[in-house]
């Protein structure tokens, strides 16, 4: 009886201390980027409100508010945090204990009962908590990055279908001028003033936009349903996007640009990264501690029944592994840092400053077409067709003049394409809204 009372009372102990651990702190999000901070991270629900796109003309606000809240990629790292935390909960778990049974001739002689607990030394269990907790931040960061990578897969493909939408829009102008064109040279037909060959060339040409367009509609229709995917759905029920405003943007300045980049995650997350690393670089030393390993039980002697108290105390000799590799892995993860940051700063740096230029050339292209070119060639044409109808000009000026108008429009369309375009790889590579770094605001 005093046997077994000893066995309860030593594993009562053991199970005890062996169950003390530390409490953990709560993951939390990365401070949302200038440019997501208007969404809040998507949480999973069992019903979709999409309401919002349920509509005849879509904002681009609405848009990024139904993606933000449904993408499929986001709902996916929805847990992240929390799997940090259970991490986090695990590294600071003690090791189980283990029980030892033990008898000679089936206990008519001598029998014990041994529990052992394994006893983590050098602050193994606190330091292993301290990278996890570091790791989950460093996680954090990586969620972040993909709202910011979301969100502006969102505008690209949101842009995507407003270039759709305005070739279409350039179709249906060719094929007026095509049937305009044509009009007018069975006009001339019918009274004998142009050869009955000219009317099969327009109405050729007719055709050829005719084509243009349904392919431009097929086009639409297939950009359109490529939005919808963003937030998890097939089939767009939308018909249109509504236009942005007239790409004029204030252009800051390439130095605030290559300043706001440290706005970026994959850059801003590098200080926690270091943190992570001399984090592991201490926990990595510390396993060159060896562990204890305590014991404590009962032996009780078969012929007398005398039962004596055991403790003992195990200590493996650090004389081969003193985590020497692990520990010179994480001094070299340790060295790299400033490399690695530093390749990801001449990497955003070099994207910014081809968008910059690519900004800066595209809004004087724009500029110059709307001012000058575009009209020019509209007046060109007006004045051929006038002339067409009198005799002075052929079907081909015509044609070529048809054409150039509508050069024109297309060279037109894409500067402006250009330049949302720009803007858009601007704000996702300094993660902040463009007249943020114009007025300085790149803190």
């Amino acid at each position: 009886m005093r046997f077994a009372a000893a066995v309860w009372i030593g594993a009562a102990c053991l199970a005890a201390w062996s169950g003390c651990a530390g409490t953990t702190t709560l993951g939390r999000w990365q401070e949302p980027r200038p440019l997501a901070a208007a969404y809040p991270p998507a949480e999973l629900t069992t019903t979709k409100d999409h309401s919002r796109v349920l509509v005849n003309t879509l904002t681009l606000e609405d848009a990024l508010a139904v993606t933000m809240e449904h993408n499929p990629r986001l709902l996916a790292l929805n847990d992240t945090l929390r799997r940090g935390d259970a991490r986090v909960e695990q590294s600071s778990l003690f090791p189980n204990p283990s029980v030892e049974m033990e008898a000679e001739d089936f206990g008519r002689t001598e029998s014990a009962v041994r529990f052992t607990q394994e006893i983590p030394l050098g602050g193994k269990r606190g330091k292993r908590g301290r990278v996890a907790e570091l790791e989950r931040d460093v996680a954090a960061w990586e969620v972040e990055a993909a709202r910011l990578d979301v969100l502006t897969e969102t505008r690209r493909v949101h842009l995507v279908v407003l270039t759709a939408q305005r070739r279409v829009e350039l179709a249906t102008q060719q094929v007026d001028l095509s049937r305009r064109v044509s009009e007018s040279v069975a006009e001339l037909v019918t009274y004998g003033k142009s050869a009955a060959v000219e009317q099969t060339r327009a109405d050729v040409e007719l055709a050829r936009a005719e084509s243009d367009r349904h392919n431009a509609d097929i086009a639409l229709r297939s950009a359109r349903n490529s939005l919808a995917a963003m937030w998890g759905e097939s089939i767009a029920h939308f018909e249109r996007v509504e236009e942005l405003p007239e790409p004029v943007p204030n252009v800051p300045t390439l130095t605030a640009v290559k300043i706001g980049i440290r706005r970026h995650p994959s850059y801003a997350r590098w200080e926690a990264e270091a943190e992570r690393r001399e984090a592991a670089l201490v926990a990595a030393q510390s396993e060159r501690v060896p562990d204890a390993e305590l014991g404590a039980g009962a032996l009780r002697e078969g012929g007398s029944g005398e039962i004596a108290a055991v403790v003992s105390v195990g200590l493996p000799i650090p004389l081969f592994d003193r985590n020497q590799g692990a520990i010179r892995e994480a001094q070299i993860d340790m060295w790299n840092i400033g490399r690695e940051s530093e390749a990801v700063r001449i990497a955003l740096v070099d994207a910014a400053t081809t968008a910059y230029d690519a900004l800066v050339s595209a809004l004087d292209e724009s500029q110059r077409l709307r001012d000058f070119i575009a009209p020019g060639a509209q007046r060109a044409f007006d004045g051929v067709m006038e002339g067409y109808r009198a005799g002075k000009f052929g079907l081909m000026e015509l044609l070529d003049a048809e054409r150039a108008v509508v050069e024109t429009e297309s060279d037109l369309v894409d500067a402006e394409i250009r330049v949302h375009r720009a803007v858009i790889e601007l704000e996702y590579l300094t993660a902040t809204p463009l007249d943020m770094l114009t007025n300085g605001d790149t803190q």
